[in-house]
């Protein structure tokens, strides 16, 4: 019952920021590509169906106070998925120091709205992380600059996630319902994703 009010909260916020981010939007005119990057085929329609993912020890979700914008750590024993970071000010260092065991399994950068990606320039500085994942769209903005400067200096895989594809972490799986293309505002291409844990989805 408890797992199932965190990801009823979990699916709330995550609307509720879907929505609502970036009361001054940044201009997504492409200044360079994210590299590397590499893509699967998108499917037409999401059609979500969950894997049976083993529940042993508690899975912990995070909903960070960031003020603007949000950071969400999702978090089962030595595994860690960050997703978004809040803005360069306050940061999320200090709160994932008490968290993240080792490195970070998966960085999820669902656009490139400062609110969202300028606190992962600090936790790619402080972190390991394995795998990066963001939308494929660009911005003129700095804190993006400096975002993708400290991408391209992680030894890390890029990837630019689409409808369809699949982001694993080390058991858990993360199905990717948006963006199917960059075709909309820099909101409405964000990364959704579907997960499921055990019987809560």
């Amino acid at each position: 019952m408890k797992k199932l009010a965190i990801f009823t909260i979990l699916a709330v916020y995550s609307l509720l920021i879907f929505t609502s981010c970036g009361t001054q939007p940044l201009p997504s005119s492409p200044t360079k590509s994210p590299t590397p990057a590499t893509t699967l085929a998108p499917t037409e329609e999401p059609s979500p169906s969950p894997t049976s993912v083993p529940t042993e020890g508690e899975l912990v979700v995070h909903f960070i106070d960031v003020g603007q914008g949000d950071s969400i750590l999702i978090d089962l024993q030595d595994i860690e998925v960050l997703i978004d970071g809040g803005d360069r000010a306050p940061g999320v260092v200090p709160y994932l120091k008490s968290y993240v065991d080792g490195a970070l399994e998966v960085m999820v950068a669902t656009h490139p709205h400062a609110d969202h990606i300028g606190g992962l320039i600090d936790v790619l500085a402080a972190f390991e992380v394995e795998e990066i994942c963001h939308n494929g769209e660009t911005s003129t903005s700095t804190t993006y600059s400096d975002f993708m400067s400290a991408v391209n200096s992680e030894n890390a895989e890029v990837n630019a996630a689409t409808r369809g594809n699949v982001i694993e972490a080390d058991g858990l799986s993360f199905k990717v319902l948006n963006p199917f293309n960059l075709s909309g505002t820099t909101n409405n291409n964000s990364i959704v994703l579907y997960f499921a844990y055990g019987q809560i989805d």
